[in-house]
């Protein structure tokens, strides 16, 4: 007899074996097996969607921490150059709207937009020569890791 072709029969398996549950349980065992093959395949899938969502967070308040510093330093570029006071990381909250940097000068007045929860931000001013000033605007936010942006503009006068 030769045993690679013969297929065996559940009643040749044992004399008290029921053939319908034996293959009810194989069939059930298979599903289990195929399920859990499938969740494994599924597991990275939902990780990659999970840190494009985390990646997209970021970006965005990469952006919107950007556009804070741009803000600030494009109204001190409209600003007359002999009215910009040198200043060393003056932090500038929501409550520094309408901040002068002369006290009695309007021309030095910010209009600032309002910071979102968790973001703060500085304006330092300095003197590079007498007809140079670098003025750079950071706005920082986050925790663990602290995230910063900043943006630096050299305002040149001629006379």
């Amino acid at each position: 007899m030769n045993w690679r072709h013969r297929r065996l029969n559940c009643h040749e398996l044992g004399p008290r074996l029921n053939c319908g549950n034996f293959k009810a349980a194989m069939s059930l065992l298979e599903i289990v097996v195929s399920v859990f093959i499938f969740g494994l395949c599924l597991l990275p899938i939902f990780e990659l969607l999970g840190k494009s969502r985390q990646i997209a967070r970021v970006t965005q308040e990469e952006i919107t921490a950007s556009n804070l510093a741009v803000e600030l330093v494009d109204q001190i570029c409209c600003m007359p150059f002999d009215q910009i006071p040198i200043m060393n990381e003056i932090p500038l909250k929501n409550d520094g709207n309408g901040y002068r940097l002369l006290q009695g000068k309007v021309a030095t007045e910010l209009i600032l937009s309002p910071l979102p929860e968790g973001y703060d931000r500085t304006l330092t001013i300095e003197s590079i020569s007498q007809c140079i000033k670098l003025v750079k605007a950071e706005v920082g936010w986050g925790n663990n890791p602290h995230r910063n942006s900043s943006i630096e503009c050299l305002l040149e006068w001629t006379p």
